[in-house]
């Protein structure tokens, strides 16, 4: 016997032609074989349809705005002019033609059948309270559709259905507040993938996604185009609100405090690596030396700015154990300030000056690289996330704070410097890697990708930052890692968002914070940071083990530098990075792994992945890369798994997994991945070629 679903049945108790009663004793005959689903009946035939009579009968006004609860009307009024990023006339929802296939398939489904699945209706009754003017145009239009096509319209169950879904009634008040919804319960498109596949429902249906059937809210409706790397660029319009936001962020810097002589600077910041502590009082100024990898392009603003604020910058060629002293006590400085990166090389720089400086100069360090300076959040290294992640949080109080403007310096320097074309005329450049073009150093420019990100990705961040098909990620890591934007300020302006994207929010702090700082731990306090010697006992084993396990593929260096694998996805992946100067974050981990696949050795391995990382990654030799080449083939801060050949217990990518994670076949078209054939050296053959007499 094939069993009525409660949808279908509601149509008939609506009209009378079966009463709810005879429904319950026919289920309850049931009760032995499925005791859930006829407990779940019960509870909907009974308890929620009654429930929605009882509103019914004694609100006389459950089909409009003030039959809600005082806490929605409030909320629902506060939000009432937030913008909208899609606006339909009655008209437009009615013909089911907006830009969202789901919806669509659900109003198509209402009206060629008489009901809409129970799921659906909140989904469809919460977009039209997102896609209408008013909340009582929602409310107006979602009962008019009921009404019009339900066979169970005109129906309490319906009008409640739609009070719930717009206006909270029998639901609580304890939901983050967001824009349009206020404090409403508020559903999405994803969080409906994930709980059912959309596409074979909208398959069966046939709603289509329209582009141009919205009146969207002028702020929603600026064009965008695609800047050459994948990245999408602005229209004028956003870039008028860019320079907007970063008027607002020198406006909020000036009200943290009137000038940095009014601020109480956190001396937790800075440690001292000299025995002088005191700048001494007859100098002539002190030193900040930029001891980050910087670009060029990057440091001439930096010139500009320092220009404006009347701050002298200085250009000095040649080592800087050398040239840094000598200026110092030609120019009589009184002390030197240093940022921190945690990499072998810039430690032995500041090392270095550290012994080379006069014993009266005081120097001093701040790590501007993370939030929490590096040797406050542990004096060891950590072994994972889980282990650092508390140590981080109960510093960020202290720590993730806002800080003032730089005023004007009253006084001016005797020496000038400038850039001028002095640097790149006397430098070895590596001109076979060219620029990118969707990526422009600069502070500035760094601060209109963060806005950017705020206001058109950080809302995908949470569940569509693994599909490098979407633009979700943040993209701010080549500013990050030059210095000219900190994670800190991206870290302050995106919090501001987390009413409205919480778990976006929770995501982007625990990769900007935590992740990145304990990278940063791994390469300060681990000097094997980029070879096999900096993984743990278990996975050093493992892999020795495994080392000389059979290859199918063998490619060298060369091979993998051109994307001329067996792996469309992998060539794709790998094509993105020498065009772009990016990865996606994804990718970045099969990448790695399958270099260790196809590679002789570990080590092997692990020298090209940071070779190719550090060439094209705008982000390269930064803690971040040399972690991820470690995690993904040394296994470090993860666990072990299990053994398979050459993997050993280091975690195991494969093709077949990317496939169920994302359109594969989408990416590889986007970036032209080709499949060759005869570009490795199998291990057989190679077997052959050196060892011929294994043949008898």
């Amino acid at each position: 016997m094939k069993m009525l679903s409660v949808d279908f049945l509601l149509g008939f108790i609506s009209v009378r032609q079966i009463s709810a009663q005879r429904c319950i004793l026919e289920v309850n005959r049931y009760r032995q074989t499925y005791p859930e689903s006829v407990d779940a009946y019960f509870e909907e035939c009974i308890v929620r349809r009654e429930l929605a009579d009882n509103f019914c009968f004694y609100q006389t006004n459950y089909d409009n705005i003030n039959g809600a609860a005082d806490w929605a009307r409030n909320t629902l009024e506060i939000h009432k002019k937030d913008v909208r990023p899609y606006l339909y006339s009655k008209k437009t929802l009615e013909k089911a033609k907006t830009h969202d296939d789901l919806w669509n398939s659900a109003q198509i489904q209402l009206i060629k059948e008489g009901k809409m699945h129970g799921a659906l209706r909140m989904y469809w009754a919460k977009k039209i309270l997102e896609w209408t003017k008013t909340p009582e145009e929602a409310l107006s239009v979602a009962m008019y559709l009921n009404d019009r096509y339900s066979l169970d319209g005109r129906d309490p169950s319906g009008y409640v259905g739609c009070m719930i879904s717009i206006c909270g009634i029998h639901d609580q008040m304890s939901w983050l507040e967001r824009d349009i919804f206020g404090k409403i319960r508020f559903m999405n498109y994803e969080g409906c993938k994930r709980k059912y596949n959309v596409k074979t429902f909208v398959a069966r249906h046939g709603g289509k996604a329209y582009k141009n059937t919205s009146n969207s809210n002028k702020h929603f409706s600026m064009t965008s185009k695609k800047r050459k790397g994948g990245l999408e660029g602005s229209s004028k319009k956003i870039k008028l609100i860019d320079e907007t936001f970063v008027e607002k962020l020198e406006s909020e810097r000036n009200e943290v405090a009137r000038s940095v002589t009014d601020f109480s600077f956190n001396k937790n910041r800075v440690r001292m690596l000299s025995k002088q502590l005191h700048i001494p009082e007859k100098c002539d100024g002190v030193v900040y030396w930029m001891s980050r990898d910087q670009r060029v392009q990057g440091l001439q603003e930096v010139e500009s700015d320092c220009q404006t604020l009347n701050i002298s910058f200085h250009l000095l060629l040649g080592q800087a154990k050398e040239v840094l002293p000598k200026f110092v006590k030609e120019e009589n400085m009184g002390g030197v300030v240093t940022d921190f990166a945690p990499l072998r090389l810039p430690l032995q720089w500041v090392k270095d000056i550290e012994n080379s400086l006069p014993g009266n100069v005081p120097f001093g360090q701040v790590d501007a690289h993370n939030v929490v300076p590096c040797w406050v959040t542990s004096s060891k290294q950590e072994y994972a996330a889980r282990t650092i992640r508390s140590k981080i949080n109960k510093n960020l109080k202290e720590f993730l704070t806002k800080f003032p403007a730089v005023i004007k310096h009253p006084h001016s320097s005797k020496v000038k410097y400038k850039i001028g074309n002095q640097l790149t005329s006397c430098l070895k450049l590596d001109k076979t890697v060219g620029p990118v073009e969707w990526a422009k150093p600069g502070s500035k420019e760094g601060l209109k990708m963060l806005h950017e990100f705020c206001i058109k990705r950080l809302k995908m961040f949470a569940n569509k930052r693994n599909d490098p098909n979407e633009n979700a990620l943040s993209g701010l890591s080549p500013w990050i890692h030059f210095g000219q934007i900190s994670a800190q300020r991206c870290i302050l302006e995106v919090k501001e968002y987390r009413e409205r994207f919480p778990e976006s929010v929770d995501a982007y702090i625990e990769e900007c914070i935590v992740r990145r700082e304990l990278a940063d731990n791994f390469c300060f306090y681990q000097t094997n940071y980029d070879n096999i010697n900096g993984a743990s006992d278990w996975a050093k084993n493992s892999l020795e083990i495994h080392k000389k396990d059979v290859r199918t593929y063998i490619y060298n260096k060369k091979t993998l530098d051109e994307a001329k694998t067996h792996d469309d996805l992998w060539n794709s992946a790998q094509i993105q990075l020498v065009k772009e100067g990016k990865m996606h974050g994804f990718l970045r981990m099969y990448w790695a792994k399958k270099i260790l696949e196809w590679t002789k050795t570990p080590e092997e391995a692990l020298a090209i992945a940071i070779y190719l990382n550090d060439r094209y990654n705008l982000d390269g030799r930064d803690p971040n890369g040399y972690v991820g080449c470690m995690w993904s083939i040394c296994g470090i801060h993860d666990q072990g798994w299990a053994e398979r050949s050459i993997f050993g217990k280091i975690r195991y990518m494969n093709y077949e997994g990317c496939k169920r994670k994302f359109d594969v076949k989408a990416f590889v078209s986007r970036y032209g991945g080709k499949v060759y054939t005869n570009t490795s050296i199998s291990q057989k053959t190679r077997e052959v070629v050196l060892s011929p007499f294994k043949l008898f």
